[in-house]
């Protein structure tokens, strides 16, 4: 069950071959798997290739954990924004909040461990963001973060 304010929707846009999705969240990890459900729905219906669904689908849960565990200084409750434009030759996604600014393209980019020892556990995220997305912008618009990935599936 949704609480209040919690919304979905796909709207096809007239004269585009697109596909325009909103999902709007709080921000509770119990949330991941119905976000899951959604993108992985879309990527059913765009008949994408399995390793785009796939990209597609950890790179969204990937950016609402980063979000959920460090976007917020409190517990209150807080709406995060996903929207999903789909093309035939491309999947944009836009995440919103209203968290502290945090860009994370500014992270660098780890290096690789030469080995198992070294291999840290967690602060992978942003580079497996990286490296199934074609592109990623970060913006802080109006005291949000706007963090935008786009998927081309124009190989496939």
């Amino acid at each position: 069950m949704r609480a209040a304010g919690d919304a979905l929707s796909a709207q096809p846009r007239p004269g585009n071959a697109g596909l325009d999705a909103r999902l709007v969240v709080p921000n509770a990890y119990s949330e991941l798997d119905r976000v899951s459900d959604w993108v992985r729905g879309i990527a059913r219906e765009r008949k994408l290739a399995r390793e785009h669904a796939h990209g597609l689908d950890l790179a969204v849960a990937e950016a609402l954990a980063n979000i959920m565990s460090y976007a917020y200084r409190d517990d209150a409750r807080h709406e995060i924004i996903v929207e999903l434009s789909a093309h035939p030759d491309q999947i944009r996604i836009r995440i919103e909040d209203d968290g502290v600014p945090f860009n994370p393209l500014e992270l660098p980019v780890p290096e690789q461990p030469r080995g198992l020892d070294e291999a840290r556990s967690s602060g992978r995220g942003v580079q497996l963001m990286r490296s199934f997305m074609s592109e990623i912008h970060y913006a802080r618009r109006d005291n949000r973060n706007v963090l935008t990935m786009v998927l081309d599936c124009s190989a496939y």
